[in-house]
C-alpha cells in the first residue's frame, strides 16, 4: 500500500530518498545488494517514470544536469578501463550513477518552492538525528570516531557537511525556529570535527 502511494506521490518518494540518505549507516552498510536508500531510490525512479506517463511531464535540462552526467560519463570511462576490476570501483560508480539519476529527478521540481524547502528540511531533521547518533557512539560506546555503526567515515562526514548550506538557509528564512537550527547546526558540526574526516573539509 505504501509503495503504491508513493509511486503516486513523486514528491514525498523524494523526501523519502533525502530522509534515508543520512540514516542509512545506522540501518546498515549501503554496500549490500540492496539498502533503505536503495530502496527509496528505486521508489523515487519509479514514481517519477510513472509521473512522466501518466501526467505527459516535460523533461527540464539544466545546466548543473550537464555537469553532473558528465562526471559520470567520466566515472564510468574510469571503471570500464581500469586495470582493477574488483568490486570497489564498480561500486563507487554506481553509487554516483544513482546519485546523478535522483538529481536529474530532483532538478525537475526546480521550480516548486515548496518542495525545495521541505527537501530543505527533511535533510536538516536527519542530518541532525545522524549527528546525534555518531556523537554518542563515540561519546558513550565503542567507536573511535563520530560515526554511524554501518557508515564509513568519510561518508558520515561528507552528508553532515552537505546539510549545512541547507540549515543556513532556512535560518535566514524562519525565526521561531532560529534557536533550534542553530543547536542542529553545532551538533552537526561537532560531528564532522570528530569524524575526524578529511574529505567533509
Amino acid at each position: 500500500v505504501a509503495f503504491v502511494f508513493l509511486l503516486t506521490r513523486v514528491d514525498l518518494a523524494i523526501l523519502l530518498v533525502v530522509a534515508t540518505a543520512p540514516l542509512e549507516g545506522q540501518f546498515g552498510s549501503g554496500s549490500g545488494p540492496l539498502s533503505v536508500t536503495k530502496v527509496a531510490g528505486y521508489v523515487c525512479i519509479a514514481a517519477f517514470l510513472y509521473a512522466l506517463v501518466k501526467e505527459r511531464r516535460p523533461l527540464v535540462f539544466e545546466r548543473g544536469q550537464a555537469l553532473v552526467l558528465g562526471i559520470l560519463g567520466l566515472a564510468l570511462l574510469s571503471t570500464a578501463w581500469a586495470a582493477d576490476q574488483t568490486s570497489a570501483p564498480i561500486t563507487t560508480t554506481t553509487r554516483y550513477a544513482g546519485f546523478a539519476v535522483i538529481y536529474v529527478i530532483i532538478t525537475q521540481f526546480g521550480h516548486d518552492r515548496v518542495l525545495q524547502r521541505r527537501i530543505a528540511w527533511t535533510l536538516a531533521v536527519t542530518c541532525t538525528i545522524a549527528a546525534a547518533l555518531g556523537l554518542y557512539y563515540y561519546l558513550y560506546g565503542n567507536a573511535q570516531l563520530a560515526t554511524l555503526p554501518n557508515a564509513q567515515q568519510n561518508d558520515f562526514a561528507f552528508i553532515l557537511a552537505t546539510s549545512l548550506p541547507f540549515m543556513f538557509f532556512l535560518l535566514g528564512r524562519t525565526r521561531m525556529l532560529r534557536p533550534a537550527l542553530l543547536a542542529a547546526i553545532a551538533l552537526v558540526s561537532a560531528a564532522i570535527l570528530l569524524s575526524l574526516s578529511r574529505g567533509a573539509f
